[in-house]
């Protein structure tokens, strides 16, 4: 299990947005299933932008499909 220590939500106040989508993302992804909601309610962040978080490393984020 991945915990998120008093030092990582201490960091993660002097993060800038994208930083913090892509630190939750990083750490939902650890967490394996269930991890997106976990981090949301761990640090306060929707579902929505962690999983745009995963999203931006992989180049799909903002793309539509026809």
């Amino acid at each position: 299990m991945v915990v998120v220590s008093e030092f990582w939500l201490t960091l993660f106040s002097g993060l800038t947005e994208l930083q913090k989508r892509l630190f939750c993302a990083e750490k939902a992804l650890e967490m394996g299933h269930g991890g997106i909601v976990k981090m949301s309610k761990i640090i306060g962040l929707s579902r929505t932008t962690i999983t745009k978080g995963i999203a931006i490393p992989y180049g799909t984020y903002g793309v539509k499909e026809n």
